[in-house]
């Protein structure tokens, strides 16, 4: 059998040219990434979500609801770089995954890696995030589950897309070093598989539809005034990054004046404690309520969703969280 290394390099690299231009060289690395086999969809960077996911499966021609593995692929300076991918695509039921890092690339092309800018340093963060989400799961296979802007020019978004690779092979090669004191282009076909089997990067992409805000009441509109509730509440938690497909948690919120806190009440259990969110409740400027640290917050470019900055819906008792 032909070297396991090389069969691989072979599959992962295809270009017109005789040679990368040097700039290209790291792309030699990722062949490593490449899945033996499956079916392969490229990815259209000017769609997103629902969209996104249509067009995967219209080039796959598999149904994603009943196998939602697949090989993705770009193209980068006439190389096709090919890594195992995951579609969440909104199947009617809610699926729970404890395994999931979200990464959002939004308009300003800021990097978010589990709700942390990362755009200097993304390949740590990666590294860093990916180390705390095995050690608190022990699961072998992460999903990264990556959204992104449509209003962003596609190579800017691909451009980031490629570093986002660039982290999980850089988790390759740190658990290389840590199990076998080797770089991964000096394993051989054992050690690979035996790598694999330790922790798997898997590229998520998500049928995601925000939930629709909910109708101003008939008082208010005739008032034209809305007031924030006070005292002690409980609320459900809309988890954005699931889009409706886990079920909401409950929470205890404490309102007084426009200052706000939300507690854990033992239906989640997140790290740091039983507050979970302390702050203001203040008026954004799109006229949604959102749970702020700061005044300035109410001129925010992106709120809700997986943003820094979740909105509360006073009359359904929700808040949209991630």
């Amino acid at each position: 059998m032909k070297n396991f290394v090389y069969l691989l390099f072979l599959l992962i690299i295809s270009t017109s040219c005789n040679h990368l231009n040097p700039e290209d060289s790291v792309l030699k690395e990722l062949y490593f990434l490449q899945p033996p086999n499956g079916a392969v969809a490229e990815i259209d960077f000017s769609l997103s979500d629902s969209l996104l996911i249509k067009n995967i499966e219209y080039q796959t021609g598999i149904n994603l609801c009943s196998n939602s593995l697949f090989s993705g692929k770009i193209n980068v300076n006439g190389s096709n770089v090919i890594f195992p991918a995951f579609a969440d695509k909104d199947c009617g039921f809610p699926v729970l995954y404890s395994n999931i890092i979200p990464i959002i690339i939004n308009k300003k092309n800021q990097v978010l890696i589990n709700e942390t800018i990362g755009n200097e340093n993304i390949k740590e963060l990666i590294v860093k995030e990916t180390e705390l989400k095995k050690s608190w799961n022990k699961r072998k296979e992460i999903i990264y589950l990556v959204q992104w802007d449509t209003e962003l020019e596609s190579k800017i978004i691909k451009n980031s897309f490629l570093e986002i690779l660039m982290g999980i092979l850089e988790y390759y090669k740190i658990q290389s070093q840590k199990i076998f004191q080797k770089d991964i282009v000096n394993l051989n076909e054992q050690e690979l598989i035996e790598l694999k089997r330790e922790y798997k990067g898997i590229i998520g992409f998500q049928d995601y539809t925000p939930p629709p805000p909910p109708p101003p009441s008939l008082e208010n509109e005739k008032n034209g005034l809305e007031t924030i509730p006070q005292g002690t509440f409980k609320y459900e938690l809309y988890f954005a990054e699931f889009g409706g497909r886990m079920n909401n948690a409950t929470c205890d919120v404490e309102i007084n004046g426009n200052n706000i806190k939300v507690l854990q009440d033992g239906t989640t259990n997140f790290m740091g404690g039983d507050v979970i969110f302390e702050g203001l409740v203040i008026k954004h400027k799109s006229g949604v309520w959102i749970l702020a640290h700061y005044k300035s917050d109410k001129d925010a470019e992106e709120v809700g969703g997986c943003t820094e900055i979740p909105v509360i819906y006073f009359e359904n008792k929700l808040i949209e969280w991630c």
